[in-house]
């Protein structure tokens, strides 16, 4: 779990190891996913430093060292190497990461857990710690994997802190909410009328169950990709019903016209 970061052809950025923050999600703007320079600063037990430009926050315990030992700390923010999104168990949207390192490989680890507080972009949709997940990046397999553990949401700022217990990348993800759209071949035709229909799914936990509901006298059918024909000449109201695997329902239409 301590392996060297500056080791991994994923994360290299031409600095050795490094401690990286992502403020920002998939909706964000192009400020929040700018590298910057690397900053490095000295940690030893039971001490605070934040890295002027990232305003990245490390406490030590009194004993997250061995006791006389002391560790260089660098910050590179916004890689642009990382996924921004994680599947597993949902589908989560990056809204901060961090790379936490002994920039100088000077072969020291974390006894006891260090306390890590970045900022985040926003805090839109986090208004309580249970929706604030915390993964950590794997590099072999090159995507991140949950830890099942949260962040805590800072209530005076857009921040958020979590305990780490070993160097690594770490990333706090928010369940992207549950979304449908009705993506069609065509929207118009002269009847009878046939369309290709495709259900357009983003967030809440896979797999889904999607419903369409035509509009005309036909009976509903269940896929996410389905194709339908309307024989009259008249605008007809095609809704989809969409339901996780976590039991959230949204639902949306589209209107297709024959003529």
């Amino acid at each position: 779990m301590g392996h060297p970061l500056h080791r991994s052809p994923v994360l290299a950025l031409g600095a050795a190891l490094f401690i990286t923050l992502v403020a920002g999600c998939s909706n964000g703007g192009s400020n929040a996913l700018t590298p910057t320079a690397e900053e490095t600063r000295t940690v030893g037990n039971d001490t605070t430093v934040t890295f002027p430009s990232s305003n990245v926050r490390v406490v030590t315990a009194p004993d997250s060292f061995n006791p006389g030992e002391s560790v260089d700390i660098g910050v590179i923010l916004n890689p642009s190497d990382l996924p921004q999104q994680a599947r597993t168990p949902s589908i989560h949207e990056k809204v901060s990461s961090v790379v936490i390192s002994d920039a100088t490989d000077s072969g020291t680890s974390i006894n006891n857990p260090i306390n890590v507080r970045i900022p985040l972009l926003n805090k839109d949709g986090l208004d309580n710690n249970s929706n604030l997940r915390l993964f950590q990046f794997d590099e072999v397999q090159g995507k991140w994997i949950n830890t099942t553990r949260f962040a805590n949401i800072a209530d005076d700022t857009n921040s958020a802190s979590f305990a780490a217990d070993a160097y690594g990348t770490y990333g706090l993800f928010r369940a992207i909410p549950l979304s449908a759209s009705v993506d069609p071949t065509r929207t118009v035709g002269r009847a009878p009328f046939s369309v290709g229909l495709t259900a357009a799914i983003k967030g809440g936990t896979p797999p889904y169950t999607v419903i369409w509901y035509f509009g005309d006298d036909s009976d509903p059918e269940v896929g996410e990709t389905v194709a339908h024909q309307y024989k009259d000449p008249v605008t007809y109201h095609c809704t989809i019903t969409v339901t996780d695997a976590a039991g959230e329902v949204t639902s949306n239409f589209v209107d297709l016209r024959a003529y």
